[in-house]
């Protein structure tokens, strides 16, 4: 094992490091230590055809609130190069970076990141899947009750459309945190699941939405939409037109995000410590994962439109 090169990739706020070996190389991984103001991500790793060379493209960030990418040309740092039973340590400092063009030897990634994120893809449907039963979903749990009630006698056609529309919302706002996540990244903000709620005005924002949403379930108010807006909203009863499903999915995504569960921290810890692909993958899969009982009951719709007909019985349950 040999480290060729260290240089600073123009633009990207980390290290790229070119290690050579033989025998061929299976699956490198690098580790990096320096300056403690500095913060060193898990490297992406690609081969070369024959597996003698490999490129491991590390993240780099200063330690502090803001976590900019930091500009480390000509900083010492300590490498430990590992592969399978192999190490080797050595210490480097970081070139300028290089205005040769991309090496397109190393195009391939190392196998055993490709099989990891497949596996981090099962664990982030596992993980939005067991969201559904945290207690920061049940202040929606309602919303998910009172809609399949609402359903109940109606065709299946519209149960079907109705919760797949749920589903679309929920997908949809993942992607949306995706895209969100991705982009904070790229700008070389420290990015976290649920981080929105460590900024006080987004918890009272959300609090103040919680209440008036509690209010509305006791009856104690009623915001009834103008006839032209619920035609429009497909149904005559707010919430059970499409967009209305779209919105009550979107609010359990953003309800979700400040818990965890099982899986969950794994799989973003490794999306985030990878590029954008990696991020709308994986986050894709957790959307999926919450939104597999919209899924099945639009897939089987006879289990709502099974459930007795609204009635007064409705609303006791509500308030309850």
């Amino acid at each position: 094992l040999a480290v060729e090169s260290v240089e600073a990739p123009p633009g990207s706020g980390g290290i790229r490091v070119v290690a050579r070996s033989k025998p061929p190389l299976d699956s490198p991984d690098l580790f990096v230590e320096g300056p403690p103001e500095l913060r060193f991500g898990a490297p992406v790793v690609r081969l070369s055809p024959d597996g003698l060379r490999a490129r491991l493209t590390v993240p780099v960030s200063r330690a502090g609130a803001s976590g900019a990418p930091a500009d480390i040309a000509g900083t010492k740092l300590t490498l430990t190069l590992v592969d399978g039973a192999r190490a080797m340590e050595t210490q480097a400092v970081v070139a300028p970076p290089s205005q040769a063009p991309e090496d397109e030897a190393f195009a391939a990634p190392a196998p055993g990141q490709t099989q990891a994120l497949w596996f981090i893809l099962l664990v982030a449907v596992a993980g939005g899947l067991i969201l559904n039963l945290m207690p920061c979903v049940l202040p929606v749990l309602s919303i998910k009750l009172l809609k399949v009630m609402g359903h109940g006698g109606r065709e299946l056609a519209q149960v079907r459309r109705s919760f797949l529309a749920s589903a679309a919302g929920i997908l949809f706002s993942f992607l949306a945190l995706a895209g969100l996540a991705a982009l904070l990244k790229a700008a070389g903000v420290a990015v976290g699941w649920g981080m929105q709620f460590q900024y006080p005005p987004f918890l009272v924002a959300m609090v103040a939405i919680l209440t008036l949403f509690a209010a509305n379930l006791w009856g104690l108010f009623e915001i009834p939409l103008p006839r032209i807006v619920a035609d429009r909203l497909g149904g005559t009863a707010p919430g059970h037109g499409p967009w209305g499903s779209f919105l009550a999915g979107a609010f359990v995504t953003l309800l979700a995000t400040p818990c965890t569960a099982p899986f969950v921290g794994t799989a973003v810890g490794f999306a985030l410590s990878r590029g954008a692909s990696e991020i709308f993958a994986v986050f894709a899969a957790m959307g999926l994962g919450l939104a597999i009982p919209y899924l099945f009951v639009a897939a089987v719709p006879r289990l709502a439109a099974s459930l007795p007909r609204p009635g007064a019985w409705m609303i006791r349950l509500r308030q309850v």
